[in-house]
């Protein structure tokens, strides 16, 4: 449901907003449905990505190589908490503050790359 629900998103953004690229709102939104797209996914995957024959596991399918992509993406999806929080600095910045968008869009670099890097830096650990 939540992989569904994070796809309607990503299309309502293609279909119905043909300028979301104009906005800092749309822009955070579009990457938090496509890092809880990432994130459902895989774990919709579950045990399926574990080698075959690992014990105490239902139904193992897997190989190492899937176990690690499984691993990797799951990983990632520390990235949708952490777009919340750049969703919550933005509105700060929006109705707290009374900046004008073109002010916010200066952080922009630092609401989506920060999470990234840490995620990468997470990935690498």
């Amino acid at each position: 449901m939540r992989t569904t629900a994070s796809k309607q998103v990503l299309n309502c953004f293609n279909k119905l907003i043909p300028d979301f690229n104009q906005k800092l709102y749309h822009r955070l939104m579009f990457g938090l449905s496509f890092s809880d797209l990432i994130m459902s996914s895989s774990y919709f995957f579950s045990s399926w990505a574990i080698p075959k024959g690992t014990a105490g596991v239902f139904a193992p399918l897997g190989n190492t190589a899937t176990c690690n992509a499984q691993a990797f993406f799951m990983q990632y999806g520390v990235t949708v908490p952490l777009y919340n929080v750049s969703l919550a600095i933005y509105f700060m910045f929006i109705v707290r503050n009374q900046w004008p968008e073109r002010k916010s869009v200066e952080y922009e670099k630092w609401l989506h790359g920060g999470k990234s890097l840490f995620c990468i830096v997470g990935k690498l650990c």
